[in-house]
């Protein structure tokens, strides 16, 4: 991977995108997921192509949209996207690789490659799993901490809260 394209994606990220855990942490499933959205194809083009490049594993989503291509009860919104990573392996090859050039989201980015990597490493997945520890509860909710805090920082800094920035 080149640095140039690794630089971008993370640009991309800490603008645009969101690095984030899901789940609860006093339940039985936690999990993390890198998330970029947008309307230009050309900034998912590039997205899809490092991740291919990288060899990681996503999923491409066209966020709902009416019968004309426009975000519905968005009359003047474009056609928009949405990439996701939420795998264990390629999330964390993932934050990784962008974890040198993030600047807003790395803090998050470090605590998620430490749950991931405790996770690879001594668990089974589904009903084989080993139960979460202390520490991944801990991680769990300083990510949940941080996205709040940034979320509402946004708001505070002006925006209107409605895009994945907002919610990163």
């Amino acid at each position: 991977m080149d640095v140039v394209s690794l630089a971008w994606l993370a640009g991309f990220i800490d603008a645009d995108g969101s690095v984030a855990m899901r789940g609860h942490a006093t339940c039985t499933s936690m999990a993390a997921v890198v998330q970029v959205a947008g309307t230009d194809p050309r900034a998912r083009d590039r997205v899809i192509s490092i991740y291919t490049e990288a060899g990681i594993k996503f999923s491409l989503a066209d966020v709902k949209t009416d019968v004309r291509g426009l975000l519905k009860g968005r009359e003047n919104h474009a056609r928009a996207w949405n990439v996701s990573v939420s795998r264990r392996e390629d999330t964390h090859r993932l934050l990784t690789l962008i974890r040198p050039y993030l600047v807003c989201k790395q803090d998050r980015a470090d605590l998620i490659i430490e749950f991931l990597s405790n996770r690879m490493h001594e668990t089974g997945r589904g009903r084989s799993a080993k139960p979460y520890r202390d520490r991944d509860h801990d991680i769990y909710r300083e990510v949940k901490r941080l996205q709040k805090s940034f979320k509402e920082y946004a708001v505070g800094r002006g925006s209107t809260g409605g895009g994945p920035s907002a919610t990163a």
